[in-house]
């Protein structure tokens, strides 16, 4: 059996590739092209076997063998995200890079001149767990078949994260948000322990075991007391105790708001075929530990016998914590009117809402 230092590649029979092979060239694969004017020494490679977390590369030498010049139309685009590509020209004094993006790049190649594709595969772009990735991509040449280039991977992920990007959404300043991640094993042959810091810029991370849960961990991020208002993007690193382990990052996404929370942030009564209109406004507590009152509702900024005409029903949602306000109108003014609702809250931090309120005319 293959230990946490080696690559476990399955094709034929399984082959145990130690990461001190990694110093290598890639292996060559057969596949030449030998028909048409540019041919490819090798048309499938082999990159060097990669720990999660690393990029490999490897080149694939193309050569115009025809007694006049030959057009490139384009090379690629590459199957996957995880490979970018660049072309070289061995022969010219100034000979690249030049990046590949997979859209019409015409490039000239003389009679007898040689061209470079060099591939980079970057493990750490790779969105779920694998062990071994085969990618390919189109070499166009003008009057020509295309040339189809593959190249394969091995990759050793002794674990895997899922999610590895967790979006909290709005969460309130003083909410605490909690979020939770899932580590499962995928290529470790052995049982391992994480390493997880204890704290990244004020969020707890706690790890407990989840074999109940579907998981061999369950990783639970909880945010700092209070967080600075705004959007936030932490970032964690994981890893394993096992020797040569890489490390894999879990990312918190999200927009801290003050502790009560509303939409619409803005309201447009705009009447409809049956000459009235209808909206909602939702206000919630995004702290549990602080119970919510709506004490009051009423308008302000329109003359009295239009804000006397929107009637304006509250409902509990959750209590102490989530309500409902329905608006409807019937009565519209002969021209555009602007004001604001506004919500009487028991908040000490936010005691007094303003929402902005339009009122249209009929059409």
């Amino acid at each position: 059996m293959c230990s946490a230092l080696h690559f476990c590649t399955l094709a034929l029979a399984v082959l145990c590739l130690p990461l001190a092979g990694c110093g290598k060239p890639p292996a060559h694969e057969s596949g030449t092209l030998e028909d048409g004017p540019v041919q490819v020494e090798q048309a499938r490679i082999v990159l060097d076997p990669v720990p999660f977390g690393e990029s490999r590369q490897g080149r694939f030498l193309i050569t115009n063998h025809a007694e006049t010049e030959q057009t490139i139309e384009r090379i690629g685009p590459a199957s996957c995200s995880c490979t970018t590509l660049r072309l070289f020209f061995p022969d010219r004094k100034i000979g690249g890079p030049i990046e590949l993006t997979g859209r019409a790049q015409e490039f000239a190649l003389a009679p007898g001149e040689r061209a470079e594709i060099e591939v980079t595969f970057d493990s750490s772009r790779l969105r779920r767990p694998v062990s071994r990735r085969n990618d390919s991509f189109a070499v166009i040449v003008h009057g020509s078949r295309s040339l189809v280039l593959e190249y394969a991977i091995d990759i050793w992920t002794p674990f895997w994260v899922e999610p590895w990007s967790i979006e909290l959404g709005r969460v309130g300043v003083r909410e605490q948000a909690t979020g939770f991640a899932a580590v499962k094993a995928h290529d470790a042959e052995d049982s391992f322990d994480l390493i997880v810091p204890e704290t990244v810029k004020g969020w707890t991370i706690n790890t407990r075991p989840g074999k109940g849960e579907g998981a061999d961990f369950v990783i639970t991020f909880t945010a700092p007391e209070e967080l600075p208002q705004g959007p936030f993007d932490l970032q964690v690193p994981i890893r394993t105790d096992a020797p040569s382990s890489p490390t894999l990052h879990v990312w918190l996404r999200g927009i801290a708001v003050p502790n009560l929370d509303w939409s619409p942030r803005r309201i447009a009564m705009i009447p409809d075929a049956n000459h009235q209109a209808v909206a909602t406004v939702n206000l919630i507590s995004r702290t549990p530990t602080r119970p919510l009152g709506l004490r009051a509702v009423a308008f302000e900024g329109l003359p009295a016998e239009f804000a006397d005409g929107i009637v304006a029903q509250t409902r509990t949602v959750t209590p102490e914590q989530a309500f409902a306000v329905d608006l409807r109108i019937t009565r519209f003014p002969p021209e555009r009117l602007e004001g604001a609702l506004v919500l009487v809250t028991d908040d000490p931090d936010q005691p007094r809402i303003s929402i902005p309120l339009v009122l249209r005319p009929k059409l």
